[in-house]
């Protein structure tokens, strides 16, 4: 392919720039950056539905823009849902490919739902008419909507705190227990549904709700499944009397710390997990995890905590209370006005380094061959044409397809080819004539032509972006060195 003759010099003089002492070139990687300009108010939910991300809470604008409580992120801008809530977002669920919000609201869209609501992407219509009282948690199981909170009535049944949507009714789950202002939380678990109440934990049998031993000093609240234990955190400091500082795991039989486990001066206390690139993300109200600096956020990888960059900050009690995945990055919703130095409204996402994708000749390093090779290809990648040169018709693109259009076409080109510089398209087994073997060759390939090649050979163009350019040569730059 042709080279510009100022973008490679440019390109080498990057890479001088970023190996004089002090110069470091830095990445949209391994940073937090803002979502738009982010909302008004606290986000407590987050889910990613129709390929877009999805935010619920306390807030009526996000991007500006009137949204009442919920919003998507359209690219980079922040849409509203119809005319979204009268009232607060708790949680946000997907199930039978409706997204599922619940909160302190009793409209949805102009119409009434009482407490939970369901958007197929264009309305807001109510389940089985909805709750008597707010709804603040969700989970899906064994094919059912589970649905928890302050009410007593579900779709006109009664259930103290806990009810399933099967899709067309509400069945209560209490079994004559009142979980009273309902669960904080649930998920599953080996199998089976857990949910985490006050100071207690509870699994569901089919038939009725179970405690299961852990005796926590203090309350309870958010769980995740991290290697093949239960997560569960909250405000405790031990954990069936043994020490564990906000977060504890199970294996189904033994509680175990995580480290030294969450702190900080003022009511530490993790209010959300979530599993990021291998590794247990918690957010909440702390300042240090595993005794070292974390504002609001920090990752477990199995051995050690691990801050965020520097965090959360821009309010007095800075909060991260929900957590999601979004295009592979991780999304934090709460209270906050900066995220890791920046700017961001209460949302923020972070994209982790994938560094040795830019060992591009795979020899294990990072170096400078792999700077060679992204001057090498400089410019925009060339994509071969999908393998199925027998599709004639229509002429230039073909439909997809080797069928009878095709025989046609071949048909009403045999013989020899005109003279250069006339194309001869119909010539696929190209010797200047159209014969027997052109047509055999369409009878050889006849049905659905397969699909072009996912990954195009253009291996320097790191970050997918149809060019080899300079994004691709700061992130060999940033991933110099041994691949780990």
């Amino acid at each position: 392919m042709m080279k510009s003759e100022m973008t490679k010099p440019l390109a080498i003089l990057i890479v001088l720039l970023a190996t004089m002492p002090g110069y470091r070139v830095v990445a949209q990687c391994d940073s937090w950056q803002p979502l738009g300009s982010g909302t008004s108010g606290t986000i407590h939910a987050l889910a990613v539905y129709d390929g877009e991300l999805i935010a619920g809470g306390e807030f009526a604008e996000a991007g500006g823009q009137t949204v009442n409580f919920i919003a998507r992120l359209d690219g980079s801008i922040w849409q509203p849902l119809g005319t979204g809530m009268d009232g607060s977002v708790w949680a946000l669920t997907i199930y039978n490919s409706e997204l599922i919000a619940v909160g302190f609201f009793s409209e949805a869209g102009g119409q009434v739902v009482d407490g939970i609501a369901a958007w197929n992407g264009k309305q807001w219509h109510s389940l089985g008419g909805g709750m008597n009282s707010y709804v603040s948690a969700l989970a899906v199981f064994d094919g059912d909507l589970i649905a928890s909170g302050g009410f007593s009535i579900a779709g006109g049944v009664p259930a103290q705190g806990t009810a399933r949507w099967d899709g067309s009714v509400w069945q209560a789950m209490d079994n004559g227990f009142d979980f009273n202002d309902g669960v904080a939380a649930m998920t599953v678990y080996q199998g089976q549904l857990y949910a985490t109440e006050l100071f207690k934990i509870w699994r569901w049998n089919g038939l009725a709700w179970q405690s299961i031993d852990a005796f926590p000093n203090a309350q309870v609240g958010p769980m995740a499944v991290y290697d093949g234990d239960l997560i569960v955190g909250g405000y405790f400091t031990s954990m069936d009397l043994q020490p564990a500082n906000k977060i504890a795991r199970w294996n189904g039989s033994v509680w175990q710390p995580l480290g030294s486990g969450i702190g900080g001066e003022i009511s530490p206390e993790v209010f959300v997990l979530t599993v990021y690139n291998g590794d247990l993300i918690a957010g909440g109200r702390f300042t240090t995890a595993g005794g070292q600096p974390a504002d609001g956020i920090a990752r477990w990888n199995g051995a050690s905590w691990q801050p965020f960059d520097s965090g959360m900050g821009g309010v007095e009690l800075p909060t991260v209370v929900s957590l999601g995945g979004y295009n592979g990055a991780l999304i934090a919703g709460g209270v906050f006005t900066t995220a890791g130095g920046n700017p961001a409204n209460n949302i923020a996402s972070w994209q982790d380094c994938d560094l040795c994708i830019a060992d591009i000749n795979n020899d294990n390093q990072v170096n400078v061959d792999d700077i060679l090779a992204v001057i090498n290809a400089w410019g925009p990648c060339t994509y071969p044409p999908p393998p199925c040169a027998a599709d004639l018709w229509p002429p230039g693109a073909g439909n997809g397809m080797v069928d009878a259009d095709d025989l046609i076409a071949i048909i009403h080109s045999w013989g020899p080819c005109p003279a250069p510089p006339y194309q001869c398209p119909t010539d696929i087994v190209p010797n200047g004539v159209i014969n027997v073997d052109d047509l055999l060759a369409v009878m050889n390939s006849w049905g659905r032509c397969p699909p072009p090649p996912t990954l195009p050979p253009c291996p320097a163009d790191i970050t997918h972006s149809g060019s080899v350019n300079v994004d691709d040569l700061l992130m060999v730059i940033n991933g110099w060195g041994p691949c780990p």
